[in-house]
């Protein structure tokens, strides 16, 4: 059987993040991935499919955003994210809420988030 590469689109800056930050971003760009696979691509194997995954400082102290965007079949405009019940997009909402963050859709064929440190979440909370 021969095996299809799928193309991936990356801007990913090099960060030192912490591990109560990078786990959770782990899995959630992981299940964004199969979602995108999953549900985006109505042809499995058509070469063309593409997954873009992007990393970002937005400038702010410790503030990042991430974007994981396909070019498949776009979401629905009226989409809520929250209402959704599938394990892995609750799965996702969950680990967004432990980072207090949130979740949007990009473009109609993807997701953003805003994450910021769990440091500077709490100092800009608790100032001393």
């Amino acid at each position: 059987m021969e095996q299809i590469k799928r193309p991936f689109e990356t801007d990913v800056e090099q960060k030192e993040i912490n591990m109560s930050l990078s786990i959770p971003l782990d899995l959630i760009v992981n299940e964004l991935i199969a979602n995108s696979y999953k549900y985006a691509f109505k042809n499995k194997a058509y070469i063309a499919n593409k997954i873009a995954i992007y990393f970002r400082s937005t400038g702010e102290p410790n503030t990042y955003k991430l974007e994981v965007i396909d070019n498949g079949v776009a979401l629905l405009d009226d989409l809520d994210i929250k209402k959704l019940s599938s394990f892995g997009i609750q799965l996702v909402q969950e680990l967004i809420n432990q980072l207090h963050s949130n979740i949007t859709k990009d473009k109609g064929t993807g997701f953003e988030i805003y994450i910021q440190e769990l440091r500077e979440l709490l100092k800009s909370k608790y100032p001393q």
